[in-house]
Order: structure tokens, then sequence, then C-alpha cells
């Protein structure tokens, strides 16, 4: 797609030529702005970093998280008609897969939603006779696609490569069947009742076996959201419902998740939402041909009581670095950010200076894995650990010249390296609640036999921009609460509709006083009839307010909008089968 670019003062040259808008080719003029290449970068960065990353918002879409046991999924929609498979978002794995009907002793107890069921799917197909695309040839399985995973912990699974249509998101526990009320120019990505407009035909794991906490978790399986040709967003990218090579993870946390589904977070495909935003998007360095990796330059511990933010609410806290040598730093240049990893782990050469530090700033309280019986205060009194992760410093620089006006960037506390990026985890997020008033720290500096990873505890609190296509891994504060941002939504487009309702409403020109010419009189007269026009006006415009509420809601305004988002009395929304049975089939 060929996008128009500012014209320099200095000029520009001008051509026709065909551009290409959303699949339709059409001649136009554009515009080669003679300017040096170096402000045309800064330029376009510029635009990446004011908005939303998708170059088309009509194919960038934001869908609720759930919470799970430590791990969030997601809804996906597989078949015709569609099933729910809810699926831990794992941002360290390539494979999707949950269980179907060949699967034995998988969990059905445990999760959300029973079996897919391939046979009640008119596009289901599972791929055989060796013809593979992510899947090897197993000539013992009738020459099935065979496709699994193992996990560190202990965890596997197995199945066979199949293909049916999917899209993610959506309201969670019902399927609408009420005809299309908004027309394809409402663009929002935040409206759920698009996501059907993401369907592809996707290529996934029927899992027929299931160990370890694949049949206890909560979530009936896995999304794979690494950077391989098999992840969800990529096989997305490819068949051309989102159009770059990016999405955006939100995580939050419920202290108490249950099976009907408590949001926490947001997933958005094809770019990211500064909505969600409480802080900018800083920028740290990735390699768009590795999987998702960062690199650990330092590690912070900040007293206790400065907040959940990177910027301390009591800047007087001190903040000191463990005494770890580069040599050490060095162990880590390659963090894996795994959303699906419930803990952090740092296995190697940082525990006897983590610890030292920690005893310094929180004595009374030993760092340990074991059950701990704290107050509130005295969560919120523990250390908040810092990592500083290498920057990009060409994405960083645009934001502000003055890295230290930015929050987030190491300037304040490493002058060296202005660009680098601060993460902030406060004890909120790494002190694990066990549901019966103890807490365990899941960040490990003294776990060998694991990857160094950040995981879910560590991701929590912000919006992660996984943005293969500018090779960059964006961190931006965040509440992450989807549900906010989609009551905002609503509240806007009821907005739009009553001021649709007031621009078609007539004003009497009875009530609206004229001014003949050389009759104003001056000081207190001029002064009363300016607050009489006022005072006119106000009365007509809520008039006419009231008249286009009343309309709003004479005419179902109020329920388009409850249903649009999801949001009917049990009386109203139709039985789940039925609904299932009626939907018609996503065009893709």
């Amino acid at each position: 797609m060929i996008k128009g670019i500012m014209i320099s003062t200095i000029g520009a040259i001008f051509l026709s030529a065909n551009i290409i808008t959303g699949g339709v080719a059409r001649a136009n003029v554009y515009h080669v702005p003679l300017i040096s290449h170096s402000e045309i970068v800064r330029r376009r960065t510029r635009s990446l970093l004011d908005g939303s990353s998708g170059t088309n918002i009509a194919k960038q879409q934001i869908d609720a998280l759930y919470q799970g046991y430590g791990t969030h999924y997601i809804d996906l929609w597989v078949g015709t008609p569609p099933q729910r498979q809810t699926v831990i978002v794992g941002t360290g794995s390539p494979k999707t897969a949950f269980p179907c009907s060949k699967c034995s002793d998988c969990g059905a107890l445990y999760h959300t939603d029973g079996y897919f069921q391939e046979a009640e799917s008119s596009t289901y197909r599972a791929l055989s006779n060796c013809e593979c695309t992510y899947g090897q040839c197993d000539s013992q399985h009738g020459s099935q696609c065979r496709l699994s995973t193992s996990y560190a912990e202990g965890s596997s699974w197995y199945g066979y490569e199949s293909v049916d249509i999917t899209y993610a998101g959506g309201p969670h526990s019902k399927i609408q069947t009420l005809p299309g009320v908004f027309s394809d120019n409402d663009k929002d990505d935040a409206d759920p009742l698009r996501a059907q407009n993401f369907a592809f035909d996707h290529s996934f794991a029927c899992q027929d076996t299931a160990t370890g906490l694949f049949k206890t978790q909560m979530a009936d399986g896995i999304m794979g959201m690494d950077n391989y040709p098999e992840s969800f967003w990529r096989q997305a990218y490819d068949h051309g419902v989102i159009d770059k090579k990016a999405f955006a993870l939100c995580l939050s946390r419920q202290d108490s998740p249950t099976k009907m589904g408590i949001e926490a977070g947001a997933l958005t495909m094809g770019g990211h939402d500064v909505r969600l935003h409480t802080t900018p998007m800083i920028y740290s360095k990735l390699d768009r041909y590795e999987k998702f990796v960062v690199r650990l330059k330092k590690m912070y511990l900040r007293a206790g009581g400065g907040g959940n933010s990177v910027l301390s609410s009591d800047p007087n806290l001190q903040v000191l670095p463990l005494d770890v040598s580069e040599v050490e730093y060095d162990r880590y240049s390659k963090v894996l950010v795994d959303s699906g990893t419930t803990s952090t782990y740092f296995p190697t050469g940082l525990s006897g200076a983590f610890k030292a530090l920690w005893d310094e700033l929180s004595p009374g309280v030993e760092f340990n894995h074991q059950k701990m019986h704290l107050t509130d205060d005295e969560i919120n009194n523990l250390p908040t650990i810092l990592l500083q992760l290498e920057g990009s410093e060409d994405m960083n620089t645009i934001i502000n010249e003055d890295p230290s006006k930015v929050p987030g960037l190491a300037a304040s506390i490493d002058p060296d390296n202005p660009y680098d990026i601060i993460i902030a985890i406060p004890p909120t997020h790494y002190m694990e609640h066990d549901g019966h008033g103890g807490y365990i720290a899941e960040f490990f500096v003294d776990e060998r036999g694991y990857t160094a990873t950040m995981g879910a505890n560590t991701m929590m609190g912000h919006d992660i921009l996984f943005d293969v296509e500018e090779g960059s891994l964006g961190f931006a504060e965040s509440h992450c609460d989807y549900e906010k941002l989609e009551e905002e939504v609503a509240e806007e487009e009821e907005e739009m509709v009553s001021e649709k309702k007031d621009q078609s409403t007539p004003q009497s020109k009875d009530y609206i006083p004229v001014e003949k010419s050389g009759e104003k009189a001056v000081g207190e007269t001029e002064s009363k009839s300016s607050l009489s026009r006022i005072c006119v006006a106000l009365i007509i415009a809520i008039g006419c307010l009231g008249v286009a509420y009343v309309g709003f809601d004479r005419f179902g305004g109020k329920e388009i909008l409850a249903r649009r988002h999801g949001r009917l009395s049990t009386d109203d929304i139709y039985d789940l089968e039925l609904e299932l049975q009626n939907v018609p089939r996503p065009i893709v």
C-alpha cells in the first residue's frame, strides 16, 4: 500500500501511479518529497509511536483475555458452526493445540469446554497422506501429520495436524445471531462483534494425548504466538486478515479465576492501541528472525513503598544495582519473553548478589520460595525489581530528544546507556497469592536447568508490542482493562448516535432573538442581552438532547449497543446450541 507523505517546503515531484488500497487499484497522484532519507525515517517512526501501529485499522482487532491459573487465555471459535476452545496465549510456543474427540483422559473435568468435535464441523479436515504443512508424516498412524511439544516442567501433548476456520475473541460465552446493525464503516478495533471478520483457515493440532499441566489447567489448550511460521498470528498475517507482522499483549491479574471467565487483559492483533497505555511506549531491540528474546543489561532493587510503576511515587527511595560483573550479565544476552510461563527465571550467577541486596532493603523478610503470610502493607513494602533491557536507540530517540524526560528510559540510573529501557516488577506481581492467605515468591534467581525467561508475572501491567516488522519489542505501562476500553467505545458510539439525532432536528427560529441594527444598547444592556441569548440557546440545546435521547431509547438504540457488546440479560440471549447452528460461515 502506498501512502501519501507530507510535502517538504523544498518541493516535490508529482507522479501518476496506480495505488493499491484495500485490494483495489485506482489511478491517483502521489508525491515524492525532496527531503532527506533521515527525515523520512524520522516521520515514519513518529507515526508508529503516535498511535495504533497497524497500517489499516480495519485489519486490527482487540480481543479480551481471561484469567487462568497463573496464565492468560483467549477464546478460539473453531469450525462451522463454531465451537469454543479456550487456549493459553504463549509467546514462547509456536503451535496451537487443544483436545479433540479422540483424546483419551485429557482433562475434560478441569477445562472450560468439552473436546472439539471434528465430525460436527462441516469445514474441518485432517491432513493425511503425508501432505503435511507443519507436522511430520507418521506412517504408523495412517500417514497422519503428527505434531507434539514437551515442556521443561514435564508437561507434553501429541496430536495430528488439522485445518478449520478459526477466529479469536468475540463475545465470550455466546455467539450472537442478530442481523448486522452497524455498517462496515465502523472501524473501532475494540468492537467484539468484528471478531468473525478475522476468521481464516487455521492449521492446528488436534490433541489425542495430553500430560501434566495440560490435563489440569483451566484452559482447553494453547495458542502458539512465537515467532514461527505455524504460530497463530503469523498464519493470520499470511492469510491477509492482519496486514502487519505485529501483535500486542496486555496482561492484568485477577485473584479468583473461574471457568465462567474473568477478563484479565487484551490481545491486539495487527498492532497496538494507545488507549490502553498510561505511559509512552518504549522499545527494546528485537531480532525479527529469532524467538522473542531480549538482552538483560542490569538488574536493580528499589526500596519498597514506591508503587507499581517504574516511576516511583516516592523519588527519595533507594535504587541499588546488583553487584554482578558484566561477564555474568553476558549470560543473559537472550532472555525469552513467554506469556505462557507463569513465573520469571534467571537461573545462574545472580542469586548471591540478589539476596544480599534484598536483605539490605527488606530486613526481617527472607527471600525464598516458601509460603509467607504477609499483610497487604507488608507486601507493598517489599522491594520492586527493576530490569534494564537493551533499548532501541533509533526508536527511543524519536519519543523525546531528552531521554531523561521519558518514563522508563534508563537515563536517570545509567547515563552511559540512556536509551536502554527499565521494566518494573512490583511485589504485587512477583508474589503469587495461593488463595489461602499465603504468598510465594515466583521470581527465581537460583533455578538451574531453566531457560532465562521473563514470564507472565513480569509482563503484567504492560502492553507489550511484538513488532517483527519493525524489529522492536515495545513496552508501555497499562491498566490492561479491556472491559473499560469496551465501555468507553460504547459510550462514544452512543454520543455519536445522539449527535446525529441533534443534527437532524431543526431548531425553531421563533426562539432565537434577532438584533436590529442600531438598537443594541451598551454596557449593562449589552451584557444582559448576551446572557439572554446564551440562556435561550442552552434551553433549546437541552430540549433537543432530550428529544434525541427519547428517540434513541424508543427506537432501540440502547438495546443495539447492549447486544453489540455482549451485555444482554439472560432473557434476551438465545440458547447457545441454537445460536451456533444459525451462525453463518464467516467470509475469509
